[in-house]
């Protein structure tokens, strides 16, 4: 699933738009509940070996916060899509190579972080 068409669903799903956090990035995009403005996810464009993949190529990833349960059966069953989080707790979150990943396994974590952040 390539960037843009996971920030139209989100745009689309949650009427969310990434939040530009640093004045010269605008590649790194919080996800944040509209009210509460929790953190439900985060886009990012990083080097390939900051996930372990030996590749100098830049990758686009968005890291979900999960169940540590459910991260752990994710890393497992989907490796090469589902990372430790980049740059986040790497027991609550996940970082998913979007590229990689089946545009309905993206959505779904997406839901389950939105839903788990309220």
């Amino acid at each position: 699933m390539k960037r843009e068409e996971v920030e139209k669903f989100i745009e689309e799903e949650y009427a969310v738009l990434p939040d530009y956090l640093w004045k010269d990035d605008h590649i790194t995009g919080a996800l944040r509940h509209p009210n509460s403005k929790k953190w439900f996810g985060i886009l990012m464009r990083i080097s390939a070996r900051r996930l372990n993949i030996n590749t100098d190529e830049s990758v686009d990833i968005i890291n979900v916060k999960l169940d540590p349960d459910f991260i752990q059966v994710l890393l497992r069953d989907k490796a090469g899509q589902v990372f430790p989080a980049y740059h986040m707790n790497k027991k609550h979150w996940i970082s998913i190579l979007l590229e990689k990943t089946d545009a309905e396994l993206i959505k779904a974590l997406i839901h389950e972080s939105y839903k788990i952040t309220l």
